[in-house]
């Protein structure tokens, strides 16, 4: 299925009533450094059903953070959902996150950056005094690539 990215003027959109994710004021400050420095990069889902049309499905917050900065065009797919499948894209969307891989954010990444970037110290309990990393170069030397997949997995 592909879906085609298009501008859309951002005050033609309306916010789903049932949308149950929220932020904190932390939490908006770091999806604005984020979108001030690198942009919309990921679209709006907007449902374009006769039913449902130009309600958000995905992208509440950016959307927000998007009129704060005084963005007057966001990057959107629409879908054409009725409000069941709607709704159900939304939680989806929110609740298939995945988890961190905590011995790469310890291995590849500086804890300062992560915290600059929206991670709280007590997510960060993996950057304890026991962990020594060279800061020219990251501890790659206990990890191994399977060639077939790429997955990293340590010796």
């Amino acid at each position: 299925m592909e879906h085609k990215i298009i501008q859309r003027d951002i005050d033609s959109l309306i916010f789903a009533e049932y949308n149950p994710r929220q932020l904190t004021k932390d939490q908006h400050q770091h999806l604005k450094d984020s979108i001030q420095r690198f942009g919309l990069v990921d679209p709006i889902l907007v449902n374009k059903h006769k039913d449902r049309k130009d309600i958000i499905i995905g992208g509440h917050q950016r959307v927000r953070v998007a009129k704060d900065l005084d963005i007057d065009k966001v990057p959107c797919i629409e879908l054409s959902l009725t409000y069941e499948k709607e709704r159900e894209l939304n939680v989806r969307l929110n609740k298939n996150t995945g988890e961190w891989d905590m011995d790469n954010l310890a291995n590849f990444f500086d804890m300062d950056d992560l915290i600059d970037w929206g991670f709280e110290e007590n997510d960060l309990k993996i950057f304890d005094d026991d962990i020594s990393l060279d800061d020219e170069q990251p501890k790659r030397d206990s990890l191994i690539e399977c060639p077939e997949c790429n997955f990293k997995f340590e010796k």
